[in-house]
Protein backbone atom coordinates (compact mmCIF):
# COMPACT_ATOMS: atom_id res chain seq x y z
CA UNK A 1 0.00 0.00 0.00
CA UNK A 2 1.19 3.39 -0.71
CA UNK A 3 -0.22 7.35 0.66
CA UNK A 4 -1.64 7.40 -3.21
CA UNK A 5 -3.53 4.51 -2.28
CA UNK A 6 -5.07 5.94 1.06
CA UNK A 7 -5.72 9.29 -0.63
CA UNK A 8 -7.54 7.67 -3.75
CA UNK A 9 -9.60 5.45 -1.56
CA UNK A 10 -10.48 8.60 1.09
CA UNK A 11 -11.51 11.18 -1.92
CA UNK A 12 -13.56 8.33 -2.98
CA UNK A 13 -15.77 8.09 0.24
CA UNK A 14 -15.78 12.05 0.93
CA UNK A 15 -17.25 12.46 -2.61
CA UNK A 16 -19.84 9.95 -2.14
CA UNK A 17 -20.61 11.36 0.73
CA UNK A 18 -21.15 14.96 -0.03
CA UNK A 19 -23.65 16.29 -2.06
CA UNK A 20 -22.39 17.06 -5.48
CA UNK A 21 -24.14 20.23 -6.15
CA UNK A 22 -23.07 21.96 -3.23
CA UNK A 23 -19.11 20.64 -2.39
CA UNK A 24 -16.08 20.03 -3.93
CA UNK A 25 -13.31 17.56 -3.13
CA UNK A 26 -9.77 18.40 -4.93
CA UNK A 27 -6.48 16.99 -4.92
CA UNK A 28 -3.75 19.37 -5.53
CA UNK A 29 -0.68 17.00 -5.03
CA UNK A 30 1.46 17.57 -7.57
CA UNK A 31 5.25 17.01 -8.12
CA UNK A 32 6.25 20.32 -9.18
CA UNK A 33 4.22 22.65 -6.77
CA UNK A 34 5.79 22.64 -2.97
CA UNK A 35 3.54 23.42 0.38
CA UNK A 36 0.39 23.20 -0.95
CA UNK A 37 -1.80 20.58 1.39
CA UNK A 38 -2.71 17.29 -0.65
CA UNK A 39 -6.43 17.87 -1.26
CA UNK A 40 -9.35 20.08 0.24
CA UNK A 41 -12.73 19.38 1.24
CA UNK A 42 -14.85 22.75 0.61
CA UNK A 43 -19.05 22.52 1.79
CA UNK A 44 -21.32 25.61 2.00
CA UNK A 45 -18.58 28.26 1.80
CA UNK A 46 -15.96 26.10 4.32
CA UNK A 47 -12.89 24.56 2.96
CA UNK A 48 -10.93 22.30 5.06
CA UNK A 49 -7.32 21.36 3.76
CA UNK A 50 -5.40 18.17 4.60
CA UNK A 51 -2.03 17.12 4.26
CA UNK A 52 -1.62 13.13 3.89
CA UNK A 53 1.43 10.95 5.12
CA UNK A 54 1.85 7.13 5.22
CA UNK A 55 3.87 6.11 7.60
CA UNK A 56 5.48 2.19 6.56
CA UNK A 57 6.95 -0.13 9.08
CA UNK A 58 10.96 2.03 9.94
CA UNK A 59 9.77 4.76 8.08
CA UNK A 60 7.98 7.39 8.56
CA UNK A 61 6.41 10.06 6.48
CA UNK A 62 7.84 13.27 6.96
CA UNK A 63 6.06 16.63 6.77
CA UNK A 64 8.44 19.29 5.47
CA UNK A 65 8.54 22.98 6.96
CA UNK A 66 6.54 24.32 4.31
CA UNK A 67 4.03 22.43 4.03
CA UNK A 68 3.54 22.61 7.91
CA UNK A 69 3.39 26.63 7.76
CA UNK A 70 1.07 26.15 4.64
CA UNK A 71 -1.54 24.06 6.97
CA UNK A 72 -0.93 26.17 9.92
CA UNK A 73 -1.81 29.71 6.84
CA UNK A 74 -4.99 27.52 6.04
CA UNK A 75 -5.83 26.17 9.29
CA UNK A 76 -5.63 22.07 7.87
CA UNK A 77 -4.93 19.10 9.46
CA UNK A 78 -2.62 16.54 9.42
CA UNK A 79 -3.51 12.83 8.48
CA UNK A 80 -1.49 10.10 8.75
CA UNK A 81 -1.46 6.56 7.89
CA UNK A 82 -0.09 3.99 9.11
CA UNK A 83 -0.01 -0.20 8.82
CA UNK A 84 -0.69 -2.01 11.75
CA UNK A 85 -1.26 -5.29 12.77
CA UNK A 86 -2.19 -6.29 9.20
CA UNK A 87 -4.65 -3.58 9.26
CA UNK A 88 -4.55 -0.05 9.18
CA UNK A 89 -4.38 2.75 11.58
CA UNK A 90 -4.63 6.84 10.94
CA UNK A 91 -4.11 9.83 13.38
CA UNK A 92 -5.35 13.17 12.60
CA UNK A 93 -3.81 15.93 14.28
CA UNK A 94 -3.50 20.04 14.05
CA UNK A 95 -0.39 21.67 12.06
CA UNK A 96 1.06 22.37 15.45
CA UNK A 97 1.28 18.43 16.08
CA UNK A 98 -1.68 18.71 18.74
CA UNK A 99 -3.68 14.92 18.14
CA UNK A 100 -7.28 15.27 17.56
CA UNK A 101 -8.41 11.58 16.85
CA UNK A 102 -7.18 8.57 16.00
CA UNK A 103 -8.23 5.37 14.48
CA UNK A 104 -7.63 1.61 13.90
CA UNK A 105 -9.34 -1.22 11.96
CA UNK A 106 -8.64 -4.74 10.08
CA UNK A 107 -10.93 -3.03 7.45
CA UNK A 108 -9.16 -0.69 5.99
CA UNK A 109 -12.22 0.64 4.28
CA UNK A 110 -13.54 1.58 8.13
CA UNK A 111 -10.27 3.17 8.87
CA UNK A 112 -11.57 5.34 5.54
CA UNK A 113 -15.26 5.86 6.44
CA UNK A 114 -14.45 6.77 10.10
CA UNK A 115 -11.57 9.47 8.82
CA UNK A 116 -14.47 10.71 6.47
CA UNK A 117 -16.57 11.24 8.75
CA UNK A 118 -14.63 12.99 10.70
CA UNK A 119 -12.91 15.66 8.22
CA UNK A 120 -16.83 16.07 7.07
CA UNK A 121 -17.97 16.81 10.39
CA UNK A 122 -14.90 19.52 10.69
CA UNK A 123 -16.27 20.91 7.13
CA UNK A 124 -20.06 20.40 8.01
Amino acid sequence: MKESDCKAALVKVLRGNLPAQDSRVYRHEDSWTGGIPDFSISFAGRTLWVEVKYDRPGRRGKVTELQRASLKALGGLLLTFEEEHGGLGARIETADGEALIRFSSEVKASVYRQVATFLLGRVR
